[in-house]
């Protein structure tokens, strides 16, 4: 028998591709069934257009994206990584999605002689550029040492994004792109146009045909989005502890945005610990002691072949490598040496996880 959220996960596919189906069927019967008295490509003829136009965009915007990225050293790719564009990056990539919006149809006309363009498509285009531009930079935020994008404060890059966080990240890029390239561009090229058919035609269906798209590319690609960690605690009668505890350690917080700012080269997400710390003066150093029984030793000795260490404490020796060095803040005022604060910060998840029901090595376990 299917477990309960193994259903749900297959009822939530299944709905994405309904829906999304749905949403390009009946855009497309309305794209087809359309007349125009303007001097553009209409019904079936004009749906034929659009396919074509979307595939010829769609690969210059990939081909400038790429060419981008090759030519400034940057690795953001398609979305979904580590790293968000920001500041100079967002503005790039949105001239690279917007600039094909307006050449592309340009030529397909000037190569195929089939009239696509409306007399205004040039004006229109340049408030579309330039509004993308604000739009992104929006979205993505500028190159300040803390994020002020929403995609960031809704989703942090390289976190695990829930299936209703990613829905509501498509949604906002729906709304924003999408829904506000089409509006601001039908109101230039055809003012004239009726109101409501520039809302529910022009913009509304567009905008449900990506969001539809989006969620059934998250639903299919990461379906591990759609297994929130927060199930295993629910079947197990566990109450989620995690994020409280980064939220109310300090010490906590402290190593989780040293983490990110390992992992990602910067800390350009939301701090957690209410500063951007840092390691100063890091050092390391073998500790080497011998038990208290007689004859006992502690040998160290490196392969001179491979440089391997090897270290040799019988009858109660030891050996123990110690990193330490002082984390400081972002005005530099130090916090705590950072052995200090690894202690507290594993001393307070093992004891978060064994109150979660996880068993813990005896070794392992803190004190009371």
């Amino acid at each position: 028998m299917a477990a309960p959220n193994q259903i749900t996960i297959a009822a939530v596919k299944v709905g994405t591709v309904l829906a999304n189906l749905s949403s390009i069927v009946g855009f497309s019967f309305c794209i087809a069934e359309r007349t125009s008295n303007l001097p553009t490509k209409s019904g079936l003829t004009g749906l034929n257009v659009v396919f074509h136009l979307s595939v010829l965009t769609a690969i210059a915007f990939g081909v400038l994206w790429s060419l981008a990225e090759r030519q400034f050293g940057w690795s953001f790719g398609a979305g979904g990584g580590d790293a968000l564009p920001s500041g100079w990056s967002a503005v790039v990539l949105s001239v690279c999605m917007t600039l094909p919006l307006a050449v592309v149809p340009f030529l397909y006309q000037l190569l195929s002689g089939v009239h696509v363009l409306f007399p205004s498509h040039w004006r229109a285009m340049l408030f579309v550029i330039l509004l993308g531009v604000g739009r992104h930079l929006l979205i993505y935020g500028t190159t300040s040492d803390k994020p002020n994008g929403l995609r960031q404060w809704i989703a942090p890059a390289g976190e695990e994004t829930p299936f209703g966080t990613g829905l509501l990240i498509e949604f906002v890029y729906s709304s924003l792109f999408v829904g506000l390239w089409v509006l601001s561009y039908r109101l230039v090229v055809n003012p004239t146009e009726p109101l409501l058919e520039i809302l529910l035609g022009r913009t509304l269906l567009p905008c449900l045909v990506f969001f539809s798209g989006m969620a059934v590319f998250i639903a299919l690609k990461y379906p591990g989005s759609l297994n929130d960690r927060r199930l295993w605690c629910e079947k197990n009668g566990r109450s989620l502890e995690g994020e409280v505890l980064i939220n109310t350690n300090k010490d906590v917080a402290i190593i989780h945005d040293l983490w990110n700012l390992d992992k990602h080269g910067q800390l350009d997400r939301t701090s957690r610990s209410s500063h951007y710390p840092r390691i100063q003066g890091l050092t390391r150093y073998l500790n080497v002691s011998t038990g208290t029984a007689p004859g006992s030793y502690a040998l160290v000795t490196f392969d001179p072949r491979t440089g391997e260490m090897r270290t040799g404490t019988p009858d109660g020796g030891a050996a123990k490598l110690v990193i330490n060095g002082d984390v400081v803040d972002e005005h530099g005022t130090q916090l705590a040496d950072f052995a200090t604060i690894c202690k507290s910060a594993t001393v307070a998840w093992e004891k978060t996880l064994i109150r979660a029901g996880v068993s813990l090595p005896p070794a392992h376990l803190p004190p009371d």
